[in-house]
């Protein structure tokens, strides 16, 4: 008698389908091959997190390797994660034809995890913390004062 899953000597399983993968890329994109040695950004992107901030870091990395904007496209599509990833498949196939193209769909659907832009009356907020060293309160109110827009003499 022969149970559930089990296979005689000789009989082979039927093969599992390949799930087909919808693809927003053009074929032009699609073709390009990343070199094996090509340094990829080591950076996620789950939905949650600020926009601006992924894009800035994506651009940084890819700054330091390189790489065709067809590149830029496939390794920007790599440090999708969860529903970002599950966005980026829903895209209609062949729709991609560009980075600045990808990163303005990215922006659109993700808009509302970039954070507001400081201002200047944002500094009146910044508080030392009871028991926080001087050091750790500076380089908040530093860092803040670093994304302030530049002012114009």
């Amino acid at each position: 008698m022969q149970r559930l899953g089990e296979h005689t000597v000789g009989e082979q399983s039927p093969p599992i389908p390949v799930r087909a993968c919808p693809m927003p890329f053009s074929q032009a994109i699609m073709n390009v091959v990343i070199p094996t040695n090509f340094m990829t950004p080591k950076i996620t992107f789950t939905g949650t997190e600020d926009l601006e901030a992924h894009i800035t870091t994506f651009h940084t990395q890819m700054m330091i390797s390189g790489g065709t904007d067809a590149m830029h496209c496939k390794l920007f599509m790599g440090t999708f994660v969860g529903r970002t990833l599950d966005w980026f498949i829903s895209l209609p196939d062949g729709h991609i034809t560009s980075f600045d193209q990808f990163s303005t769909f990215f922006r659109e659907q993700f808009i509302v995890n970039s954070a507001p832009p400081p201002v200047s009356f944002d500094l009146f907020d910044v508080k030392q913390y009871q028991g926080e060293p001087l050091k750790d309160f500076l380089n908040r109110f530093g860092a803040l004062v670093v994304k302030l827009p530049r002012m114009k003499l």
